[in-house]
């Protein structure tokens, strides 16, 4: 079972609204890359003069903050397009709860990045588990400790063993692979991390759609029910500093400069240049793009460095795209030492937008910071 992440598009949006379905072609289309896409981001302009009164926004059905309110339903504007996606997030992690019916065989989780397959797989009679990497080709690719040893193989013990109910999570994320069983981190006989390019390239073929499909399970002679599936991505923290033009500080890319230090450059055949970021959209989704647009060559990619000195700590918001942190700050990019007065250790007002009450706590997701 492989995954292909497909995102409605603003056209789709509409056809919801006015119908309640997707477009039927939605199932047959390639997929696209993941990308850095955050949907508190997604808003399109507000009209002041249609904002809903404040008697009204009590309603559940129809609360929305007078002054916040969303545009939408058939006909409203897209999402600005610097607010969309504009980067590929290739450090990923895959979750599940298995229930484990038969304890024999075999269960792999699978991960890909940059077209080669992270792979974790459970010996379900023994509890054994193994971690590997194999490249495009089929070849092993090497683990590589602190010491420079390598190891293709990284071994563990693991409760599944015994038929039950088990929660797992495989991240490969900072060029580290890690498993997770029940909330508890899996100890492997070596390392568990490895070398590759800082900047690498999506990569994809006819016979194996690679990072179009990156996440995937696969069950031999077992039998194991698999709920509560989910993707995470890392956070991608963009490239962008207060040398930067405002106007530039949101777009992946813009018209042909001298600076490539902070922005990409696509460049298709028959349009030599996509100055709006909304056209990233169509090379994610189309591999034939993703060599000769140059949006993933080397040397289009956003570089930036900001120099620190003891008790100096450089902070970074967690939604990049829109946060005022450190790299904007103008006289200083950091925060001394004794200005750091506490630490966050409680998740303790969670709660819905608008359902089924609003503000209504979430009370399931409060708990200490891990």
């Amino acid at each position: 079972v492989r995954y292909r992440h497909l995102v409605p598009r603003y056209e789709d949006w509409e056809q919801i609204a006015r119908s309640g379905r997707l477009p039927a072609a939605v199932p047959q289309r390639p997929g696209e890359l993941i990308s850095d896409f955050y949907a508190y981001n997604a808003w399109g302009h507000v009209d002041f003069a249609e904002t809903v009164p404040f008697t009204r926004s009590l309603v559940p059905s129809n609360y929305a903050l007078p002054v916040l309110r969303r545009v939408q339903g058939p006909g409203a504007p897209p999402s600005q397009p610097q607010n969309l996606a504009q980067h590929w997030v290739d450090d990923l992690a895959l979750e599940c709860t298995a229930r484990v019916i038969q304890p024999r065989g075999e269960l792999t989780m699978m991960l890909v990045r940059g077209g080669v397959q992270h792979l974790c797989r459970f010996d379900l009679a023994t509890g054994l588990v193994r971690l590997s990497m194999r490249d495009r080709s089929g070849q092993a690719v090497p683990f590589r400790g602190d010491d420079g040893k390598t190891h293709e193989v990284a071994t563990g013990s693991t409760s599944l063993r015994r038929a039950g109910t088990y929660h797992l999570r495989l991240a490969n994320c900072d060029h580290e692979m890690v498993l997770w069983v029940d909330g508890r981190v899996v100890a492997f006989d070596g390392p568990t991390t490895y070398d590759s390019d800082d900047l690498i390239a999506p990569w994809y073929s006819p016979d194996d759609p690679g990072d179009l499909a990156p996440a995937g399970f696969a069950i031999r002679q077992g039998q194991v029910e698999l709920s509560r599936v989910r993707i995470y991505r890392d956070k991608y923290y963009v490239a962008a500093s207060d040398d930067v033009p405002p106007s530039e500080r949101l777009s992946a890319f813009d018209t042909p400069n001298d600076n490539n230090d902070y922005t990409q450059r696509i460049a298709l055949p028959d349009r030599p240049y996509l100055s709006e970021p909304a056209a990233l959209r169509e090379v994610f989704s189309h591999p034939e793009l993703w060599e000769v647009s140059g949006v993933f060559a080397p040397g289009n990619r956003r570089h930036v460095s900001f120099e620190l000195r003891d008790d100096e700590y450089f902070p970074l918001g967690d939604n990049s795209p829109q946060s005022a942190d450190g790299r904007f700050w103008p006289n200083h990019h950091f925060v001394e030492r004794d200005l750091l007065l506490g630490k966050a250790l409680l998740i303790y007002w969670p709660h819905t937008w608008n359902r089924p009450v609003p503000f209504w706590p979430n009370v399931w997701r409060m708990g200490l910071i891990r």
